[in-house]
């Protein structure tokens, strides 16, 4: 597959499971600016570093208490299997925004930035509304 041909099939991937997380989870907003209200998806997205499965009670661990993250695992969508393409903080933030490896977007360690022509899935999610 060429490059420009898997840079689309990721950003059709991101498109795809932000079109299917937004449907997962879905609140009304009132929007008091105006008497009008919408329904758009909320999506939280809680991606802390360092932070393994046992730190939290909703995967088991009957030590831990993490009630308010406990409740929102309950009622939200939590993903159970998780592999990082790359162990390093920045590389592994701007994979998970983008869809695209590290080598591709150029931010391969940490203290990079990554830049203005990446678009990442809150773009794309705002961009829809």
């Amino acid at each position: 597959m060429t490059e420009s041909a898997e840079h689309f099939s990721r950003r059709n991937f991101l498109k795809t499971v932000g079109s299917a997380a937004a449907s997962l989870v879905t609140t009304s907003i009132d929007n008091t600016a105006s008497s009008q209200s919408w329904n758009y998806p909320n999506v939280l997205v809680i991606f802390p570093d360092q932070w393994r499965r046992q730190a939290f009670g909703c995967y088991g661990d009957p030590v831990v208490r993490t009630p308010h993250l406990d409740r929102l695992a309950e009622q939200g969508v939590r993903f159970k299997r998780c592999d990082a393409s790359n162990p390093v903080c920045s590389p592994s933030l701007a994979i998970f925004q983008t869809g695209r490896y590290a080598h591709q977007t150029g931010l391969i360690q940490n203290n990079l930035y990554l830049k203005e022509k990446e678009r990442c899935f809150a773009e794309i999610f705002s961009e829809n509304g």
